[in-house]
Order: C-alpha cells, then sequence, then structure tokens
C-alpha cells in the first residue's frame, strides 16, 4: 500500500467519488486478497518473506495520522482504519503460525525483532503487567502505555463494528485479554440504589444464594454492584462479596450435582422428580451468573472443573477434535477406530457410567444397546462418544449455565478467550509465590520490612503448606486462590496487602477483607505469633471486620 497517500487524504474533504480515493480502495483489496491466498502455514519455512512485511509496516506506522485525526469521523478516516486493523489482525496470524512451529526458543526470540513492536500491536502482544498507576515501568513505556491506552478506549467510539475488530483476537496473553474487561465501580461511597443487596446464610449457603437472586432480573444483576450481607452478621464492605464467591465455589465444588465435572470419569447425576430438575437448573443458571459476575470483578471461585466445563460455555457445536484437549488419550482411543476392519459384535451405542456406588448402562442414542456399530454409523457413534466423554449427559444443565454465564458476559467477549482461559480466570492461580506476596506488602503502625515481627511472619509463610497459605489468604482478602495478576491484580490496585500493628498484646490477628488488611498484635515472642495466627485462621469468621 501507499502510506504516503494517508496524510493527503486525511486534511483534504474529499469523498469517495474522488479517483485517487478508489484507487486507494482497490490497491488495498487487492492487497487483502493477497493476503488471504497465501498459505503461509505452508511456507512459513520462507519466513524472511515474511518478516520483511513486517519490517514494512513497522517502519511505517499509520497510528501518529490516526491519533490526530481521531475526532474527525468521516468514512475515509474509518475506512482506512479499518484496512490498517485488518493488517495488524492478518499479521497476528501469521506471527502465531510462525511461532507454533519455531520450537527453538533462542531461534524464536532472533525473529521477534521483525515483528511489530513499535506500534498498536504492542499493546496486543508486548504489555503483560498493566497497571493503573504505571508501577514499575520506565518513563518511555509509561508513555507508550498511556498513549495505546488512549488511542484503544477513544476509537471505540467512533467504530460501530469495534466488537467484531478487537474481541477475535485469541492469540493475546491472558492479563492483556483482562484489560479489555470493563471493571466495576469499587467506591465504597455509592448511592444505596445502584447496588443489589443480597441477604445470604452461611449455614445454607446454595439456597439462601437462589432465594435471593430470584428477586432480580438479569438487567438489574448486570448494571448494579452487588452487596452481599450475611445473615446475623455485622460486617459490610466489598470483602464479604470476594467471600461470597469463595464460599459459594466451594459448595458447587462439593455438591453432588456438579460431581460429573469433577473427573473426566462416566459420572452422572441421578434426578428422582421434576421438582429435583427444576432445581438443578437454576443452581446451574444462578451458578453462571455468579461466575460471569467473578470475572468483571476479578475474583475467583473455589472449584475445580475439567476443561468441558468451560468449554460448553463458549461454542454451540462440538466435535471429535474438541475432546483432544480434554482427554487425549481417549481422543485417540476414539479415533482409532477408523482404522480397525472388523468392529466388535459387541459394540453398542451404550457406555458403562458410575451414578454414586452403581455402575449401570447408558445409552447413547434411543434403543442405544441394541444398535451395533458398524462402519456405516462408526462417525456417529465416535461423535456420541466424543460428546458424552466431555459432558456426561449433562447439557439440560449446561445450557442453563451457559444462559446464566451469557446474561452478564457480553457475548463480544467471547471469540478472545479460550476454554482453558476461562478456567483459569475463574479458578485462580493454583499456587501463592511468597516472594512475590512480601514485595507486595505494605505496612502500617510500627511495622516495617526488617521489624521483627514481620521476620518471623515470613518466615512462617515460607515453612508453610499450600493449605496454610491459602487459609492466611483467605483470612486476609476473602480469597482461598488469587486471580490472574496475583497481588498486582485490579483486587489489590487500590488496597494493597498491608499489616498493621495493635498494641494489645493479649488480641488475636484480625483482618479487614475489603481493603486486604491484616492487623497483627506486637506479639514478644515467636511461638505466640505463631499460636495465635494458626488459631484465628482455623476459626471460621474469627477476625473478620
Amino acid at each position: 500500500m501507499r502510506f504516503y497517500l494517508i496524510s493527503k487524504y486525511f486534511y483534504s474533504n474529499l469523498n469517495s467519488s474522488d479517483p485517487e480515493i478508489k484507487h486507494f480502495y482497490k490497491e488495498a483489496d487487492n492487497f487483502f486478497s493477497l493476503l488471504n491466498q497465501i498459505n503461509f502455514i505452508e511456507k512459513y519455512d520462507k519466513s524472511e518473506i515474511i518478516f520483511k512485511f513486517f519490517d514494512t509496516i513497522r517502519k511505517n506506522p499509520l497510528i501518529p495520522y490516526f491519533i490526530n485525526s481521531l475526532d474527525i469521523e468521516n468514512e475515509i478516516f474509518i475506512y482506512l482504519f479499518d484496512i490498517y486493523i485488518k493488517i495488524i489482525e492478518k499479521c497476528c496470524q501469521i506471527y502465531f503460525t510462525i511461532r507454533q512451529r519455531v520450537f527453538n526458543f533462542k531461534k524464536l526470540e532472533n525473529y521477534k525483532k521483525y515483528f511489530i513492536s513499535e506500534d498498536f500491536i504492542c499493546f496486543l502482544f508486548e504489555i503483560d503487567h498493566f497497571e493503573p498507576k504505571f508501577r514499575n515501568l520506565n518513563e518511555k513505556n509509561i508513555a507508550k502505555i498511556d498513549n495505546l491506552i488512549s488511542f484503544f478506549y477513544r476509537i471505540k467510539n467512533i467504530f460501530s463494528n469495534f466488537d467484531k475488530i478487537f474481541f477475535n483476537f485469541r492469540c493475546l496473553s491472558l492479563k492483556t485479554k483482562l484489560l479489555l474487561i470493563p471493571k466495576p465501580d469499587r467506591d465504597q461511597n455509592l448511592l444505596f440504589d445502584s447496588y443489589v443487596f443480597l441477604q445470604i446464610d452461611r449455614n445454607n449457603i446454595i439456597e439462601s444464594t437462589i432465594d435471593a437472586f430470584k428477586n432480580f432480573s438479569n438487567e438489574i444483576f448486570s448494571q448494579k454492584n452487588w452487596f452481599v450481607k450475611y445473615s446475623n452478621e455485622e460486617g459490610s464492605g466489598i470483602g464479604l462479596l470476594y467471600e461470597f464467591f469463595n464460599i459459594f465455589g466451594k459448595c458447587i465444588d462439593e455438591s453432588d450435582y456438579f460431581a460429573p465435572f469433577k473427573s473426566l470419569e462416566f459420572i452422572i447425576i441421578c434426578v428422582s422428580s421434576p421438582e429435583e430438575q427444576n432445581k438443578i437448573e437454576q443452581l446451574y443458571y444462578f451458578t453462571g451468573v455468579i461466575m460471569a459476575k467473578s470475572i468483571f470483578m476479578n475474583s475467583v471461585m473455589s472449584f475445580e472443573f475439567i476443561n468441558s466445563f468451560y468449554l460448553y460455555l463458549l461454542q454451540e457445536k462440538f466435535n471429535i477434535e474438541d475432546l483432544k484437549d480434554i482427554d487425549f488419550e481417549y481422543y485417540k482411543n476414539l479415533i482409532s477406530l477408523r482404522n480397525v476392519e472388523n468392529h466388535d459384535p459387541d459394540l453398542t451405542f451404550d457406555i458403562s457410567v458410575k451414578i454414586g456406588q452403581k455402575i449401570i448402562s447408558r445409552n447413547l442414542i434411543e434403543n442405544g444397546s441394541e444398535i451395533k456399530v458398524t462402519k456405516d454409523n462408526l462417525e456417529d457413534y465416535i461423535q456420541k462418544m466424543a460428546e458424552f466423554k466431555m459432558f456426561k449427559g449433562m447439557e439440560v444443565y449446561l445450557d442453563k449455565l451457559k444462559e446464566g454465564f451469557q446474561s452478564l458476559f457480553y457475548h463480544c467477549f467471547y471469540n478472545m478467550f479460550t476454554h482453558s482461559d476461562l478456567k483459569i480466570v475463574i479458578e485462580g492461580e493454583k499456587r501463592i509465590n511468597i516472594n512475590e506476596w512480601k514485595a507486595a506488602t505494605r505496612y502500617g503502625g510500627k511495622y516495617y520490612t526488617d521489624h521483627q515481627l514481620i521476620v518471623w511472619f515470613w518466615n512462617f509463610l515460607r515453612k508453610s503448606d499450600e493449605i496454610t497459605k491459602r487459609k492466611l489468604l483467605f483470612f486476609t482478602t476473602g480469597l482461598s486462590y488469587l486471580p490472574i495478576g496475583g497481588f498486582k491484580s485490579s483486587k489489590f490496585i487500590d488496597h494493597p496487602f498491608t499489616i498493621t500493628s495493635d498494641d494489645r498484646k493479649d488480641l488475636f490477628p484480625r483482618s479487614q477483607t475489603c481493603s486486604n488488611l491484616l492487623i497483627l498484635p506486637l506479639y514478644d515472642q515467636e511461638d505466640v505469633l505463631l499460636d495465635k495466627i494458626e488459631h484465628a485462621i482455623e476459626v471460621i469468621n474469627y477476625g473478620f471486620m
């Protein structure tokens, strides 16, 4: 493309009938037609040609023109920028095609210099640790991020097809994807009518949650902040909402209704009545709503399900290839049937499944136990087996889960996330890095980094097992697992994890989960500190303020 034409078009008032503009349009269309015809997968070994193209784009960025012209809403500007975004999108596809095929990491690092790194693409690929306050970034990066973020959100108001352009990048880093999700207003002083108040009973989490949620419409859930109040408790603040995500997730994790998604085994549930089925459908629906809200809140839920649970949320149709990411060994066994000349005469359209402590036979199709597998129906058998392996016959409930999830989690994000992304975002990081925790910690009162009690505290955590670490994390933050970004995630931006002192040495440690605050009395002895902490984190609900 001839980039020198851009400046002329931007600062003129020409319309689309101008011959030069028509020529540019034709030239651009030819360019994209050519790109679409190239099979980069087959020609990845001739990557120097592609790198030359990347280098040309990098050295001739269009962004300066667009940044200076964002307030000019004319047909030419919008058309040209749309073309530019398509170039970037095509480069993304090429980039990851090459990356998947370059197995030598050092070789890939050498290639990386050719990729678009000084343009809008740097926002997509290179910025993984963005924070609104730009901590730990040099001035050059701060300026770059500031300009790109500002640019990114300003163009959002110009393009009606913004979602289609920017939410098709599954190749983005997960942290970058999360930047694109709107953040809720965390202002504790918002008017009461901006909240949805949820009255929850700790002794009956699931039932009280369903009862509370039935009082509100999806529109209210999506537009308002949530405020959790536990029955017969005085606590308040956003920390209780994070705690709610955690304890509701634990209840779901332990529920028999979700047992099929706890393992890859063929486990199903038994439903005894229409009333029970309706109850399960409601539970799955509101679980989907809560999962979506936890993403917007940068929180996590304390359950752990197999990948197919998340895959169902993102797709409408499924086939044998989807099983590859769920259970690769089973996938290989299924497709190997295609190479069998004479199939087992006892192989029929049914399967043995586990329900409670019993093993029973379950038909894959009507009268499946009477239908033998042949060459003619083999593909149908493979498809049905793959679907049952992934979803355990729970589609009617998964449809409700998806319905609830989609009521809050806008469809424009779907093309951007993979099922692996959703699993990580919703379930959180599995290990706690004590060095990162310590580095992110602030101190108040009489405490400072080298205070003797603080030294004892970190020594205790380093020696503790993962369960103890999670109990202390939950005690102080309301989270059993850290969200993506750990202690640099949005939950900790306004309120970093802080340890402050208390002169009353007879008290146990206390916490304020809404502000990620741990209040440690000034104990004189290490064994007293350890005993007090261990007691506090073992007593459910103790110390929350």
